[in-house]
């Protein structure tokens, strides 16, 4: 005959099982947030590797028009008319830096004041996002076509790689901006028309004076040689002015690329980017020194930079709110202090150093 249990027990037992229900709690919520910190590693390690790639590509083409370098060009003429922003390609690269993100600073990215130095152009304003630095990089892109024969006074002539393909040239399209170059010197221009002649066998592009500086050009009977574009080494490549920084998209941070006013979403769930320059100051080629883009003494002297990431996860943990706060730059005594508002979200800071290709005494 089975006996009722008293009351002492029932609680015990009542006990027992508030506990195993907790253990058993905590172990879910230990595994939930486990799985959480593994996912969110894996999408930091994609994001890092893909988001610094595609940076590092920009990077090692900047300064590099049609067949040399701006730095290694004995002449670089601009005529193609707009705003400095648009068309400094002299200057490979610049950047301008975010208030209060400087190495030793401490950002509060939830509070970050909306201001750089130097100030930011028109193209850009509204577009970056408070305490984000910005990359400013000039290169050349696209498939180079060769001259086919000698430029006349306001027309260039090329070797096409395929037909007109809505009114382009290869990437090359009316309204873009080009260079043309015998690999020692260069114009930048704009193109204003591009036409198929010789049954296809030549493209035509003109330099009129929509977007140019007409007066600068010359034809084949200037006595300034630099007028003179042959069909021996002379090529026409499309030339861009690219810029870096976090922004927004769908209201998330978003690492994104501006180029002559396309704006391309490269990577959602980055906080913030952060870029020191390293300034070759004694000629070898190599850095001296390390400063943000307001203490540059001299963007011509800089020969790598340093871009610093921080990436935030996109699926939150169950653990309490906190207080972010994470250290970005290479070394322990300069690093940026990063900070927040409480939440669950996990971060990871990454960084890596490019060398720019067309600095400095390598080849």
């Amino acid at each position: 005959m089975s006996r009722g249990f008293t009351l002492v027990e029932l609680m015990i037992a009542l006990a027992v099982g508030a506990i195993l229900l907790a253990g058993i709690g905590g172990l879910v919520q230990a595994t939930h947030d486990s799985n959480r910190l593994q996912q969110n590693q894996a999408r930091f390690q994609d994001n890092a590797r893909f988001t610094l790639d595609r940076l590092g590509h920009d990077l090692r083409a900047a300064g590099h028009l049609g067949c040399a370098s701006t730095s290694r060009m004995g002449q670089l003429d601009v005529v193609s008319s707009g705003s400095t922003f648009r068309t400094d390609f002299a200057t490979a690269i610049t950047g301008h830096e975010a208030a209060s993100s400087g190495p030793g600073d401490t950002l509060d990215r939830s509070n970050a004041t909306a201001s750089w130095s130097p100030a930011l152009p028109a193209a850009l304003q509204g577009e970056v996002l408070a305490g984000s630095d910005v990359l400013v990089l000039r290169r050349g892109h696209g498939p180079a076509l060769p001259l086919s024969r000698e430029k006349d006074n306001s027309r260039i002539f090329v070797e096409p790689s395929g037909g007109l393909d809505d009114g382009c040239s290869g990437d090359l399209c009316v309204n873009d901006r080009a260079v043309v170059t015998d690999c020692d010197r260069g114009r930048v221009f704009t193109v204003t028309d591009i036409q198929s002649i010789n049954s296809g066998a030549e493209h035509v592009l003109s330099h009129g004076n929509s977007g140019n500086t007409t007066g600068l050009w010359g034809g084949p009977a200037a006595a300034d040689q630099r007028y003179h574009f042959t069909g021996q080494k002379g090529l026409v490549q499309q030339v861009s002015t690219v810029a870096w920084f976090v922004g927004r998209s769908s209201g998330s941070p978003t690492l994104l690329r501006w180029s002559d006013g396309a704006l391309i979403r490269v990577s959602r769930g980055v906080e913030t980017l952060q870029l020191t320059y390293g300034e070759d100051t004694d000629g070898d080629g190599a850095p001296n020194r390390y400063r943000p883009a307001d203490q540059v003494d001299d963007f011509d002297g800089v020969v790598t930079v340093r871009a610093d990431l921080l990436l935030v996860g996109d699926r939150p943990l169950r653990q309490p709110a906190r207080t972010p706060g994470d250290a970005l730059g290479p070394g322990p005594g300069s690093r940026l202090q990063v900070t927040g508002n409480p939440d669950r979200s996990q971060r990871q800071p990454v960084g890596l150093t490019f060398h720019l290709r067309n600095r400095g005494g390598e080849p």
